[in-house]
């Protein structure tokens, strides 16, 4: 499973900053501690050598998030009893995508059954401005039309925003916990699209024509569909993926 962890240079600093801080009486019933430092206990065999796994289970990150705090550690996957399996609906079928959402749940140990699934977004081929927004909420809406028993969706929308006198390339990331309502947005790290390629796209019509196509076409990237990595060197998949990682830790300490 992959996991967020902690610098092995600020580990044992922080470490220790750590736990003087916290009250034992909230410290989740399987953390351990040795010489070595926390590890995950649960399950554990009398004699058993302690693995590394277990001890990335209680890294720093961890130890922040929820090992020590009684209000939360129990949305921890390794937590002794069975934990609350989220079911994430994503509103997209997209591989790409569904696959970054279900990375985002795996990387903060979040037990999660991530699905794909056909969506409506409302808007055209390539979103403008407060359209991109809109679009993704447009699928949330569509998706629980069809499936009711989600309790978290992610809406992930591209498109182009003016700024500055240019236009830049984002995707808004909406999550919505639907056991309380709330809304969680946010937007990635921008990729600047040249104008003469924008304005050739508004020319065939937005409604039908993206900009990344324009731009492959042109032979100014080699990916209509990820423009980003000829531009920035990132895939637009990393911009994804960092978006929500941040998106995903934020709900679900808010959830608790």
């Amino acid at each position: 499973m992959v996991r967020a962890t902690t610098p092995k240079d600020l580990q044992g600093d922080l470490t220790l900053e750590l736990l003087a801080g916290s009250n034992p009486e909230d410290r989740c019933p399987n953390f351990r501690t040795d010489s070595i430092g926390p590890y995950c206990g649960r399950d554990l065999i009398q004699g058993e050598k302690i693995t590394d796994e277990r001890r990335g289970v209680c890294d720093n990150i961890s130890l922040q998030l929820w090992c020590l705090d009684k209000d939360r550690y129990n949305i921890c996957i390794w937590y002794q009893g069975e934990p609350f399996r989220r079911k994430v609906g994503v509103t997209s079928e997209n591989k790409l995508k569904v696959s970054a959402v279900r990375y985002a749940y795996d990387s903060w140990n979040l037990a999660a059954e991530v699905v794909g699934y056909a969506s409506f977004s409302g808007v055209g081929e390539q979103p403008i401005n407060e359209q991109v927004l809109l679009g993704a909420r447009n699928r949330i809406s569509d998706l629980r039309q069809k499936v009711s028993d989600l309790d978290r969706v992610v809406s992930i929308e591209s498109g182009i925003f003016e700024e500055n006198e240019g236009w830049v390339d984002k995707a808004v990331v909406v999550l919505l916990d639907t056991r309380s309502g709330k809304e969680y947005v946010a937007y990635s790290e921008g990729v600047v699209f040249p104008k003469e390629y924008v304005e050739r796209a508004r020319e065939i019509g937005f409604d039908k024509m993206t900009v990344g196509k324009v731009m492959a076409d042109a032979g100014y990237v080699t990916d209509a569909k990820d423009p980003h990595k000829s531009i920035s060197g990132k895939s637009r998949t990393q911009y994804i993926v960092e978006t929500l990682l941040n998106l995903v830790i934020e709900s679900e300490k808010s959830a608790k």
